[in-house]
Parts: structure tokens; C-alpha cells; sequence
């Protein structure tokens, strides 16, 4: 399913991640795309998020802990 997913998501600047949860796909993305915006209403999933990006070395990602509802508008 993440080869689908980061298929079809190609690469470039930016990447918006919504309902981004521990990041699944967000590795992943910040692989392919120069900025992730990822976005996670659950504060422990942002925690868990943050503390994998770190493990794995990435820095062009901001977690963002609100609802995708929210910061859309």
C-alpha cells in the first residue's frame, strides 16, 4: 500500500499529509518531496510522529498536532 501511495504521490517541493497519524507514509514522502506539512489531530500520534522523523534523520517535515478540518480552513 505505501508503494501505491508514494507512487501516486510523486515527488517535488511540497507534500501535504493530512490525517498524517505515527507516519505511515510520512517517511516516505519526506523521501520524495523537499517539505511535508503533516497533519494529526491526536497529540500522542504527533509525539510518536516527531519521535520517528527524528530516528530517522528527516528534518524537512513539520508535524502539526490539529485537526485536518481546522487547518485547512
Amino acid at each position: 500500500m505505501c508503494d501505491a501511495v508514494l507512487s501516486a504521490a510523486g515527488e517535488g517541493d511540497l507534500a501535504l499529509e493530512l490525517f498524517a497519524g505515527a507516519g505511515l507514509f510520512t517517511r516516505g514522502l519526506a523521501k520524495r518531496f523537499a517539505r511535508v506539512i503533516a497533519v494529526e489531530a491526536d497529540p500522542e500520534a504527533v509525539r510518536d510522529l516527531s519521535h520517528n522523523l527524528r530516528n530517522a534523520g528527516l528534518d524537512n517535515v513539520t508535524p502539526l498536532a490539529q485537526r485536518a478540518e481546522a487547518w485547512l480552513e
